[in-house]
């Protein structure tokens, strides 16, 4: 579907505003607004259609260096609609998966274009938790404390599994499934094949969403401070065993990892942690203001919406250095990176996707 935005709505999105340069060259830019069709691609048509091309051309202000000057090419932006109340997101090599917390449906979305492909219903409402596991998504509802199974290829019931409380989180590690369970405490591991527990510990914290490093599990606790476990991020062995909790801001909520370091987003501290994923020790602290929530690690970049002023800011992740920030629709949480491009799930029912320039 296409995104349902005026020209300055999208002028927004376009506009990037930039420490990378793009507003910065002397030279001739070239911005390009679609209101687009229901694919999302850019078109042309004349007055009479509801499809109509803006281009506007802006001149450098410095006369005799328009010629040979150059510049670097805008990131490029497109927006698509998606299910009302979309919270996360998962890819599975081919399409974008989004939960909601209002309708028992998830979405599934063609990631080369964005076009919505189907809509599957899963058992309950508030579907928090989504994970791929090489074959079947999964889907975790806490509203009907289920793990709804879906063939990934044509999202076909597997079956729905009951689990605890709560489920806030799921993560792959490559062979298992984990799934936290946020009122219980509780962070389980299960087979693949059958969602069969295998191992559990309990955590106390409120243990909400997961990521996997490639060695070792990391599991955000929400609740509480210190002394109840929360305000922190626990470090799990592939057998479930705490290798240890490490303190980060006031009421993480989302976690990233680039495979080296731990990417904690602090919502109402406004800051990201960084800690190191091999002994979980403090490397630095991001301050970044309006609720940071998803975040993610793609493209040499961190990714990280902020609810409260609608953007997606792009940080260096050695300094923190904002590089880019762009407006997003309204309420923006999630975000995933798929190899290709960023893409961020706003709660009013909108799917952002930035393809960063070279």
């Amino acid at each position: 579907m296409g995104f349902a935005g005026d020209l300055e709505e999208w002028q927004r999105l376009l506009g990037a505003r930039s420490r990378r340069g793009y507003r910065d060259h002397v030279g001739l830019a070239l911005t390009i607004y679609a209101a687009s069709g229901r694919n999302g691609d850019m078109k042309a048509h004349c007055s009479c259609g509801w499809v109509v091309l803006f281009i506007t051309v802006v001149l450098s202000t410095s006369a005799g260096l328009l010629l040979g000057a150059s510049f670097q090419p805008f990131d490029t932006v497109k927006g698509y609609e998606t299910i009302p109340g979309a919270w996360e997101l998962a890819f599975d090599g081919e399409n974008i998966w989004v939960s909601s917390t209002e309708h028992p449906y998830v979405a599934k979305h063609r990631a080369s274009d964005g076009a919505l492909l189907d809509e599957f219903r899963v058992l309950g409402i508030h579907d928090f938790a989504l994970a791929y596991d090489g074959r079947n998504m999964w889907v975790g509802s806490d509203g009907t404390d289920t793990l709804t199974r879906l063939r990934a290829s044509n999202g076909a019931l597997v079956d729905i599994l009951t689990t605890s409380d709560d489920p806030q989180g799921l993560v792959f590690d490559g062979t298992s499934m984990w799934v936290s369970n946020r009122t219980r405490g509780w962070v389980s591991k299960l087979r693949r094949k059958d969602g069969r527990p295998i191992e559990r510990i309990d955590l106390n914290g409120g243990p909400g969403p997961m990521v996997f490093d490639g060695a070792n599990i990391w599991v955000v606790l929400t609740f509480g401070g210190p002394d109840q476990g929360g305000n922190a991020v626990a470090k799990l062995s592939l057998d479930a065993q705490l290798i240890g909790k490490y303190p980060v801001g006031a009421y993480p909520y989302f976690i990233a990892s680039d495979g080296a370091n731990i990417y904690v987003s602090n919502s109402f501290g406004e800051t990201i942690t960084k800690l190191r994923a091999i002994d979980g020790v403090l490397l630095n602290t991001f301050h970044i203001e309006g609720n940071p929530e998803g975040i993610a690690y793609g493209a040499g970049s961190l990714w990280v919406a902020t609810e409260l002023d609608n953007q997606l800011t792009r940080l260096n992740p050695e300094d923190g250095t904002v590089e880019e920030t762009f407006h997003v629709p309204e309420l923006p949480f999630d975000v995933l990176f798929d190899g290709v491009g960023i893409w961020v799930a706003s709660s009013r029912g909108r799917l952002t996707n930035i393809i960063p320039s070279p």
